[in-house]
């Protein structure tokens, strides 16, 4: 069973603010969310969360041009994976299994 969003982060004890389909500058988010792992899935998945109005915050590990086209967006940069889950109410993972 695929769950949507919404669903996998009421999971989590979120709960969508009053007016979740206003217009984004006009709704209130008040879970901050960390992020780590913005490769080819994450970074879009993170661009995403953050056109849809919440705050972000992640770290890069290799490869600086997905952080920096998110910082662009206004994501904010952690200067480690700890820093990242301090400032972060929840934090995705999305990073490969394959060594």
């Amino acid at each position: 069973m695929i769950l949507s969003c919404h669903s996998r982060l009421a999971g989590l004890g979120w709960q969508p603010p009053s007016g979740i389909e206003a217009e984004k500058g006009q709704r209130e988010m008040t879970k901050r969310i960390g992020f780590i792992g913005i490769g080819l899935m994450g970074h879009g998945m993170a661009k995403n969360l953050m056109e849809k109005g919440f705050s972000v915050t992640t770290t890069a590990h290799r490869n600086r041009a997905p952080l920096e086209d998110l910082l662009g967006h206004g994501a904010a940069e952690a200067a480690s994976y700890k820093e990242v889950a301090e400032r972060s109410d929840i934090v995705f993972i999305c990073v490969t299994g394959a060594p």
